[in-house]
């Protein structure tokens, strides 16, 4: 949920839950206080008559007593003598919140509660017309606040008499206070409660993932990566953490490529100063050779001179190849395409490559298994160097007397796909076919070129690495197989910025074969997979 839905729902808890609560919690409250006041006799009233009307109330809960002791002195006006009969009825109105008093002549004879009658003593004198038995009491406000009950009778011996039942409005009903402090103690529980879950809630969906991200924040500032940030739900702070782990993923990949960057690029300066100080040596001392007299003869100095001319070449493939692998690494290497048939290509080029592959008595084999109208773009001269570097690294390891390197142009139907040369990420898809299906696809997205030698082959395990620069199949650089280790690196990054890729098959003591794949030019939207 988003943090705007988050604080609606939490609004509305807000406002709507403590009113249910404290409704749900009001009527039960509300049940057990009114069966409460029942028992007292009370069947008419209610909280609200005893919160708003207390009075009404008092006369209901004292009229039983009342009328049983107006029907006791009517019986027998004596009972108003009797101190037993009236101590046992002024307990019983006593849990009633009030107290009897009988009063003779001018004299008041039994007095149940005297600090209380003393209060009101001369309020009580000024009534002494008003009988209970037409109404239901008189209150005696002010600080009094007392609900007098009273009955006139005539003793035995005809002394006027008077009997009162007092009740204290004050000491009335205790648990209906009780009940008001309840429901408010209730209130503010339940609003407590209520604003204790919005605020677990808020925590939880808000602060809690800052906090992991501001812990995330000091770790990164103090250079550690190596941690993770875990978030769950779909709002704005868990799609900030879902950012937040992204870039440090990004970070942590760019910190480990930078490290591992400067490491290779160590190495490469270790190797170019090996690379550059073996020829040089050689060129330093064949010179030295010439100027000391050592070559005295015509014979010895044009040795002496082809050597320093093959080193100074040598160096000037290793500089031209490093030139290259820049331009590459720093992204301004400059293409040229354009299309070209494929066939014309590759055969316009065959005589001088076999032309230099005779020198070495290696013999060159040329086969197209495609239709001689296919096109391809290209760069003429990147694909050139492509060519040369491949057929370099398989001269360099061919030793056998008669070898030789077999160029077969076929339609690629094993590896299909397109090279993504804004991300630099291979998205080949290998899909193997049946005759049958292949019928229906005459044409395929991309062209295959191989080329294969019957050199001395390379390890299984030192394959996938021979695509990388520096990288030599036999580790020591004093080799006489020699080459800077960069030919398939930059034949592999020209390839990739043409759409194709190129990957290897070898087996030791059988030979090597290099693969690389075009992409069509002349390739219909029809003709494509779907």
């Amino acid at each position: 949920m988003r943090i705007r839905g988050k604080l609606t729902c939490a609004f509305l808890l807000n406002m709507f839950m403590p009113i249910v609560l404290v409704c749900g919690t009001f009527g039960i409250m509300y049940y057990s206080q009114t069966k409460e006041i029942r028992q007292w006799g009370i069947d008419s009233a209610t909280i609200g008559e005893c919160i708003t009307n207390p009075v009404k109330i008092m006369n209901q809960m004292t009229e039983k007593n009342f009328k049983i002791i107006c029907n006791k002195i009517e019986e027998a006006p004596s009972y108003m003598e009797n101190l037993t009969f009236l101590q046992d009825y002024n307990q019983n109105v006593l849990w009633e919140y009030s107290f009897l008093v009988v009063k003779k002549e001018e004299e008041y004879i039994f007095i149940g509660e005297k600090e209380k009658f003393a209060e009101i003593k001369d309020a009580l004198s000024k009534n002494t017309r008003y009988n209970s038995e037409e109404n239901s009491g008189i209150y005696l406000g002010d600080e009094k606040d007392c609900l007098v009950k009273q009955c006139h009778f005539q003793f035995q011996d005809k002394a006027e008499g008077t009997f009162y039942i007092i009740t204290n409005v004050n000491g009335f009903l205790p648990a209906i206070k009780s009940l008001v402090l309840e429901f408010l103690a209730a209130t503010l529980f339940i609003n407590g409660f209520t604003a204790a879950i919005l605020i677990l809630w808020i925590y939880r969906g808000l602060v809690q993932p800052i906090n992991v991200l501001r812990r995330a924040t000091y770790k990164v500032r103090d250079g550690e990566l190596n941690f993770s940030v875990h978030a769950e739900g779909n709002d704005e702070i868990s799609i900030l953490c879902k950012d937040f782990e992204q870039m440090r993923i990004r970070l942590k990949e760019s910190i480990d490529y930078r490290i591992a960057y400067e490491q290779e690029m160590r190495e490469m300066m270790s190797n170019i100063s090996h690379d550059l100080k073996t020829p040089l040596t050689a060129i330093d001392g064949y010179a030295e050779g010439i100027l000391d007299g050592v070559a005295d003869t015509k014979e010895k100095q044009e040795r002496y001179l082809r050597i320093i001319y093959r080193k100074a070449q040598d160096m000037s493939v290793l500089v031209d190849e490093l030139s290259t692998c820049s331009k590459i690494e720093n992204g301004v290497m400059a293409y040229h395409f354009r299309k070209v048939n494929l066939a014309e290509y590759f055969e316009d080029g065959l005589p001088e490559m076999a032309l230099e592959l005779d020198v070495r008595d290696i013999s060159l084999i040329y086969e197209n298994e495609v239709n001689r109208d296919v096109m391809v773009e290209i760069d003429p001269e990147q694909m050139r160097r492509v060519i040369d570097n491949i057929l370099g690294n398989s001269v360099k390891f061919i030793t056998k007397r008669k070898g030789f390197i077999t160029i077969r142009i076929s339609e690629n139907t094993e590896e299909e796909g397109i090279f993504d040369k804004e991300n630099s990420i291979d998205i080949y898809k290998r899909k193997r076919k049946g005759k049958d299906e292949y019928k229906k696809h005459e044409k395929a997205d991309s062209i295959k070129v191989e080329f294969k030698d019957n050199g001395i082959g390379i390890a299984k395990e030192k394959l996938p690495h021979i695509f990388q620069r520096f990288y030599r199949v036999d580790s020591s650089r004093n080799s006489e197989v020699g080459g800077s280790g960069l030919g398939l690196a930059i034949a592999k990054n020209i390839l990739e910025a043409h759409g194709g890729r190129i990957w290897a098959e070898s087996e030791e003591g059988v030979g090597t074969s290099i693969f690389f794949t075009l992409r069509r030019a002349d390739m219909s939207t029809d003709s494509k997979e779907e």
